[in-house]
């Protein structure tokens, strides 16, 4: 089938010209990129060590610094208890053999870190320390220019992405890490949240072995066999000695190894790290415009060049070429 092009040259007189398809460069790895910008060379280098200085001043001087405190916590599950294991004689070293300790350990981390993560801990912690204006105030500029206000919800989740829980089966160590734009600020939150942990645990043994006693008396009270009595009472008081040991062993649910501390330098940004990635950004962008910018002009090279080839074809005196769209 003839093509449109085809016939108008016809009609004219002119040889028949196949239509104009330029080359597309085939650019395989980088060496042909690099290339390509060999003759961009020094502005390519200028342009990339520029951005790098300037990706060094804004993270040194302009870019929120943030400082991660970390705390190290041991769970003590009840056999790891001196004080508990008098109490409750040779049971606790029974366990201990069995391989017991371990998984009550492992169960009480998991639930120190369910409870530190929960939203009925965290936001009486920020209530009753009045954090709430240095959580806003913590945010980037331009976070609190789209947001100028934060609900209770958002001030939890603020909180709880900065709080980073680790538990090692191995050590039995539990980890705590909290990242502030202020070291001292971090390292103070993080003990605020180690308080407030003992607290609610201790609270929650208190009135666990109070309810577990109280109901054990009122069953002796009612029992009419006086040897289940007596053991009764035995259990009972194993639940007030519970309890009073919960009031007075400030290490009872878990133990600090290491207090909270944190760094005297931003933890992050690091300034090396973004000033290598801002170079390598940089001068791979900067290739890839310098080829885009060579493939359009030998395209407008390779067109001209047919242009010209084609009115070198069209013989002397012939008439003058018509459009193909005009009928004739």
């Amino acid at each position: 089938m003839t093509s449109t092009h085809s016939a108008a040259n016809a009609r004219n007189g002119l040889p028949d010209l196949e239509p104009f398809e330029p080359e597309t460069p085939n650019y395989e790895n980088l060496f042909n990129f690099l290339e390509s910008a060999r003759r961009w060379w020094r502005p390519v280098i200028l342009i990339t060590f520029a951005m790098m200085l300037i990706a060094a001043l804004f993270t040194k001087f302009v870019a929120i610094h943030w400082y991660r405190a970390t705390a190290v916590l041991r769970p003590v599950s009840q056999h790891e208890s001196p004080a508990i294991n008098s109490l409750v004689g040779g049971v606790g070293q029974i366990a201990s053999m069995l391989g017991a300790t371990g998984g009550e350990s492992d169960m009480k981390a998991e639930e120190f870190i369910a409870t530190l993560q929960s939203y009925d801990f965290a936001v009486p912690v920020i209530r009753q320390n009045d954090l709430q204006d240095h959580l806003d105030n913590s945010r980037g500029y331009l976070a609190r220019l789209i947001q100028p206000h934060l609900t209770t919800w958002e001030l939890y989740k603020l909180m709880i992405g900065r709080l980073d829980t680790q538990y090692s089966a191995n050590t039995g160590n539990l980890t705590l890490a909290y990242e502030d734009n202020d070291s001292r600020t971090a390292v103070r939150i993080l003990d605020l949240f180690i308080t407030a942990l003992r607290e609610k645990v201790q609270h929650r043994e208190l009135e666990t072995a109070r309810a577990a006693a109280t109901s054990l008396l009122e069953e002796a009270d009612h029992s009419a066999d006086a040897l289940l009595r007596g053991q009764i009472y035995l259990m009972a008081a194993d639940q007030i000695k519970q309890e009073k040991l919960a009031q007075i062993n400030a290490d009872f649910a878990f133990f600090v190894i290491q207090s909270p501390i944190a760094p005297d330098r931003p933890t992050r940004p690091s300034v090396v790290i973004t000033v290598i990635l801002t170079g390598v950004l940089t001068f791979v962008l900067l290739c890839l415009g310098i080829a885009a910018m060579e493939r359009y002009r030998l395209i407008r090279v390779q067109y001209r060049a047919s242009q010209t080839d084609a009115l070198a074809l069209i013989p002397e005196g012939a008439p003058p070429i018509r459009s193909s769209s005009v009928r004739e």
